[in-house]
C-alpha cells in the first residue's frame, strides 16, 4: 500500500455489504442481475463509458450502483490505486470530498515518484485546489534543485507560484545548462516562458561568452554574443585582454580579426600597441614595426618617441648596424 495514501481514504470495511448486496440481488430479475455483473466487470477493466452505457439501458437503481461503486472504490484505495479511485468517484459521481482526497493523494504520489506528467494531467482533470498542493510542491522544487534538475524546477515554482525568487533561481541555472550544452533554442524559450528579466540573462550569456573566448573558441563565443544579443561594452575587457596577448605574442591576424570584429576604439588598445611596437623594435623585427604602426595607425610622435628610445638603448650596447636602421 502507498504510504502516501491519505488516513481520510480508508473506510472501515462494512462486513454486511455483500450480503445486503447479495439480498438486493435475489430481488432482481436475471436480465438484471446479469448486467449487475456486467457492470462489476466493466468497472475492473475500467472501461467506464460501457460502465455507464449498461446502466442507462438496463435502467439499474442509483442504490444497486452506489454500493458496488463504493465497494470497488474502496478496494481500489485500499490497494493503493489511487487514481482509478478517483476515476470511478468523479465517474459516477461519489461525494466529491472522498474522490478528491483520492485524487490528492494520487497526485502527492506521481510528484514523489517524479512522473510529472501524471501528476499534472490528474491536477487538471479534477481541478485539484492549488492550496492543498502547495506544500508538496514546494518540497518537489527543493528536491528537483539539489538533484540539478534545474529546468523542471523553474517550472514548478512558476506554474505553482512559489515565488519570483525561486522562479529567477532555477531558471538561471536552467538557462545557463542549456548554454553549455549549445541548447540555445531551449535557452530562449525557458527564458521567454519564465519571463526572466533580461539582466539575469544576460549576466548568465556573458559568463558563458568569456568563458568560452578565453578558451579561444571565438566562433562559439561569437554565436553566444549574437544570440543573446550581448552589448559589446560588457565584454570589452575580456576581448581586450585577448586581444593584447595575440599582438604581444605576435599573432598579428588573431589580433586584426578580433580588433575588427569587436570593434575596438584605438583608445582602448593604443597601449599594447606601443608595447609591441617596442618590443619588435628592441627585436629588429622592423619589417613587422612597420606593419603594426601602419595597421594601427600609431601616430609619428609616438613612433618617434620609441624609436628613439630603443635607438639609445642600441648605442650603449654598441648594436650601431641595428641603431642605424631604426635611426633612418
Amino acid at each position: 500500500m502507498d504510504k502516501s495514501i491519505d488516513k481520510r481514504l480508508v473506510i472501515g470495511k462494512d462486513s454486511k455489504t455483500e450480503e445486503q448486496i447479495e439480498k438486493k440481488k435475489k430481488g432482481l430479475s436475471t436480465p438484471r442481475k446479469l448486467a449487475i455483473e456486467k457492470f462489476r466487470l466493466k468497472l475492473i477493466q475500467g472501461r467506464f463509458k460501457e460502465a455507464g452505457r449498461i446502466i442507462r439501458e438496463y435502467n439499474l437503481s442509483s442504490e444497486h450502483i452506489k454500493e458496488i461503486v463504493t465497494k470497488f472504490f474502496e478496494n481500489n484505495v485500499s490497494k493503493g490505486k489511487l487514481e482509478l479511485a478517483a476515476r470511478i468517484g468523479k465517474e459516477f459521481k461519489l461525494p466529491p470530498e472522498k474522490y478528491m482526497n483520492a485524487a490528492i493523494s494520487a497526485f502527492v504520489s506521481y510528484i514523489k515518484r517524479e512522473r510529472y506528467k501524471d501528476a499534472f494531467k490528474l491536477e487538471k482533470e479534477f481541478r485539484i485546489p492549488r492550496e492543498q498542493i502547495k506544500n508538496e510542491m514546494d518540497a518537489a522544487f527543493e528536491r528537483n534543485m539539489n538533484r540539478k534538475h534545474y529546468d523542471m524546477a523553474a517550472r514548478i515554482a512558476k506554474e505553482y507560484n512559489l515565488s519570483r525568487e525561486k522562479i529567477n533561481t532555477a531558471g538561471v541555472k536552467a538557462f545557463k545548462s542549456y548554454i553549455i550544452m549549445n541548447k540555445f533554442d531551449e535557452a530562449l524559450k525557458l527564458a521567454e516562458d519564465l519571463n526572466l528579466p533580461w539582466n539575469i540573462r544576460t549576466e548568465a550569456a556573458i559568463e558563458e561568452f568569456i568563458l568560452r573566448f578565453n578558451k579561444g573558441k571565438y566562433e562559439d563565443a561569437k554565436y553566444i554574443r549574437e544570440t543573446f544579443k550581448i552589448p559589446d561594452e560588457k565584454i570589452y575587457d575580456t576581448v581586450i585582454k585577448v586581444f593584447n596577448y595575440h599582438l604581444e605574442k605576435g599573432i598579428f591576424e588573431v589580433a586584426q580579426s578580433l580588433r575588427k570584429e569587436y570593434k575596438l576604439p584605438d583608445r582602448k588598445i593604443m597601449d599594447s600597441v606601443i608595447r609591441t611596437l617596442e618590443l619588435l623594435l628592441k627585436k629588429n623585427e622592423f619589417k613587422l614595426a612597420r606593419k603594426v604602426i601602419k595597421d594601427y595607425s600609431v601616430q609619428k610622435e609616438q613612433v618617434s618617441e620609441i624609436a628613439c628610445k630603443v635607438f639609445e638603448e642600441k648605442l650603449i650596447k654598441k648594436d650601431i648596424a641595428n641603431a642605424r636602421v631604426i635611426l633612418k
